[in-house]
């Protein structure tokens, strides 16, 4: 069964995932495939379900740390572009980026996802990760979820059944960790598009003046302690421009790892790691990884 995945067209077999991740590191996967709609990331989902394939699903690669050991099984990276506007709801394929969408509603009038212009992600991979920032998130707008289990069932979850949390949901952590998501459901509130843009602008400053925007990373690397900015204690702690191999904590925001000489994934690893340690050393706090780990480590 596995030999007539080389029939469906798109599948590629021994790809490096470098490329696909915003820290441009990662070894290969045996099989790999973009799914350019909702209907094909479900339908190549069960395919290699139906081939007893382990399969991982990724999105723009902004939050992922591939091992450079690379990923078991297949990768299929989510690239739907399909977004449906009716009324104050939006129906979202996953794959759609989250800057792309916020563009796309505030022209429409609608207010609510503005703070979304500042995450470089995909709608999949910030409901996965309740991903947000500037005191707004995801769950804050989300109805539904359509998602697929591990049988190729295909439902629709409300966001109150998804345990939504700080960078928490139970897709990351819970019941819901081998469930893929296949698109949401947004309600948000009907408003002047020249107020919807002005806040819009607002962020995009505030994200200009605040974090590195050259260079290679995947955002923030560590979440926030409760009241506390992990990026303030990792300076405080004396760790800018700390480097471990091509690896390197950015001299302009401390919570951001860049990839500046052709890192790999295991020193941008062991740098995170270090980071850990030198912290818990000395302020007693263990900072915990908002950039998830995939692969074989």
């Amino acid at each position: 069964m596995v030999d007539s995945l080389a029939l469906y067209s798109g599948i590629r077999r021994d790809v490096g995932l470098g490329k696909y991740t915003t820290f441009g590191v990662g070894g290969k996967c045996s099989y790999f495939v973009e799914a350019r709609s909702t209907d094909e990331l479900a339908r190549l989902y069960k395919l290699f379900l139906n081939s007893d394939i382990q399969t991982t699903v990724i999105g723009a690669g902004t939050n992922l740390l591939v091992s450079d050991r690379g990923v078991q099984g297949a990768v299929i990276r989510s690239a739907g572009r399909e977004i449906e506007v009716k009324g104050s709801t939006v129906r979202v394929s996953s794959g759609v980026k989250m800057m792309r969408l916020a563009r796309i509603v505030a022209a429409a009038g609608l207010s609510g996802l503005e703070f979304a212009v500042g995450i470089p992600g995909t709608v999949g991979g910030s409901v996965y990760q309740n991903a947000g920032c500037f005191g707004s998130d995801t769950a804050s707008v989300l109805e539904r979820i359509g998602v697929m289990d591990t049988h190729g069932k295909i439902y629709e979850l409300k966001a109150d059944e998804c345990e939504f949390g700080y960078r928490y949901s139970s897709f990351r952590y819970g019941a819901l960790h081998k469930f893929i998501i296949l698109y949401a459901v947004f309600t948000l509130c009907q408003s002047e598009r020249s107020r919807v843009e002005k806040m819009m602008r607002e962020i995009s400053l505030k994200r200009r003046l605040s974090q590195p925007l050259a260079g290679r990373s995947a955002g923030s690397t560590f979440k926030n302690p409760p009241g506390l900015s992990a990026g303030a204690i990792v300076e405080e702690c004396g760790l800018k421009g700390y480097r471990i191999g091509g690896a390197v904590v950015s001299s302009e925001h401390a919570n951001f790892i860049m990839n500046v000489d052709n890192a790999t994934a295991d020193d941008i690893n062991s740098l995170i790691m270090y980071i850990q340690r030198i912290v818990f050393q000395k302020r007693g706090i263990m900072l915990e990884p908002e950039v998830e780990k995939v692969g074989i480590w």
